[in-house]
């Protein structure tokens, strides 16, 4: 069993509250908190720590994804798949997508989109210490429109396990939809504003949902103190949902936003209302270069001819002063779980600094989840979510990734516990 309180020592210290590295630090943790972090000079760890020496390794924040599908089956058909899995295929597949989660750095995910209400038994199943895997923000299936995004329910394909989303029409059928997923005890909703680029068929700029569908969700979903996360690709049907009620102060946050850059008035308007965007760059970059892997052609060919908007409207965004979180759409097409520090290559592509981009996946997106009390940064009494890498993230992200030549995560904590890692600490 893991000591109760342990010092690390012999750090660089990235707190993840966008300050500099600090060099020598120390870490102290006791059980599943940050007792206190900073120069070792001025931290006492206390006669009973547990010593660990990390040999000037960084010590920084568990790493926070917005935006996972801990179902999807990463590669397309997607129908295909489902419709060969059972429903405990799905679970199977679910936790072993949590575990290669947890071991790429991420301590903390939102699944926004889950058949079977999976996500919120791995949710439970991680919180009483019976798999492996990153603390979850559950969701359920998402709410869709008849026919719109998300609709993969068809009448001639059974699919045993359902979809990562269900139709519902009309502002009744809305509100029952919001409360199933309330008796199952979410923590957010998820909806979808816009087509995608998943199905050939779809356009990327169709608007879905009414006014009163749109006020009935939301509406529903803050009486319960649910935050709701909006798939939306177009200004104006992002501008309509503020209009009906999606809102910083709720803690809502809008997904994807790829053609936001041709309205700087609507960034203006999220910027002052603190409504976070979360790109999600990842899984299009992956789309894009998915030809012949599975990806319908349409589908591969509208990522990628996206790309230049997408990168432009995260550009405009940060210009604007909009939140930014961290979320990768894995799960999606050819977005492999484990993989999930891809999108903090691609914030540095898109124009953040190395530091601005960790800033992001931790302290960032914590905040946009409402959770920055609790997790985000290695400060006192928050959660001890940590990572030892080998190498300086705030000058190299790729240290965080599988793909890196040198460096490398060494060591995940979660609530205080060893997941994976190089470093004994039993």
């Amino acid at each position: 069993m893991t000591p109760t309180r342990i010092a690390f020592t012999d750090a660089r210290l990235v707190d993840g509250t966008g300050a500099d590295p600090v060099g020598d630090a120390t870490v102290v943790v006791d059980g599943g908190t940050v007792v206190e972090a900073g120069p070792s000079e001025a931290v006492s760890p206390g006669n009973d720590a547990r010593t660990v020496s990390v040999g000037g390794k960084t010590v920084m924040p568990g790493l926070i994804d917005a935006h996972v599908h801990l179902t999807l089956p990463e590669r397309l058909p997607f129908h295909l798949e489902w419709a060969n899995m059972s429903p405990p295929e799905h679970a199977i597949r679910a936790v072993d997508a949590a575990k290669r989660t947890v071991e790429a750095g991420f301590t903390t995910v939102r699944d926004v989109g889950a058949c079977s209400y999976i996500d919120v038994d791995v949710r439970n199943a991680v919180e009483r210490g019976d798999i492996a895997g990153p603390r979850v923000l559950a969701s359920g299936p998402g709410i869709c429109q008849t026919g719109g995004h998300g609709n993969y329910e068809l009448p001639w394909l059974e699919l045993p396990a359902g979809s990562i989303s269900a139709s519902a029409d009309g502002p009744t059928g809305i509100r029952v939809a919001v409360r199933e997923r309330l008796e199952r005890h979410v923590d957010n909703v998820k909806t979808f504003l816009t087509g995608g680029a998943s199905d050939a068929a779809e356009k990327l700029d169709t608007r879905e949902f009414t006014d009163a569908e749109i006020e009935a969700l939301y509406s529903e979903a803050h009486s319960a103190n649910k935050p709701v996360a909006a798939h939306c690709m177009t200004p104006d049907p992002c501008r309509r949902a503020m209009e009906q009620g999606l809102s910083g102060a709720h803690g809502d946050t809008v997904e994807h936003g790829i053609f936001f850059h041709r309205d700087e008035s609507l960034l203006e308007e999220m910027a002052t209302d603190g409504v976070a965007l979360v790109p999600t760059l990842t899984v299009y970059r992956c789309m894009s270069e998915g030809l012949g892997s599975g990806v319908p052609e349409e589908a591969a060919l509208n990522a990628r001819d996206s790309r230049e908007d997408h990168v432009k409207s995260v550009r405009k965004a940060i210009d604007a002063g909009v939140p930014i979180a961290c979320g990768t759409d894995t799960g999606g097409p050819q977005a492999y779980h484990g993989e999930n520090a891809q999108e903090l290559v691609e914030f540095v592509e898109a124009g953040m600094s190395p530091s601005e981009a960790v800033t992001t996946a931790t302290r960032d997106t914590a905040d946009a989840l409402g959770i920055g009390d609790e997790v985000g940064t290695l400060e006192s009494g928050k959660a001890a979510d940590l990572l030892v890498v080998d190498g300086d993230p705030t000058e190299d992200v790729s240290v965080l990734t599988d793909g890196s030549d040198d460096g490398g995560i060494e060591l995940v904590v979660r609530d205080g516990e060893p997941v994976v890692g190089h470093l004994d600490l039993l």
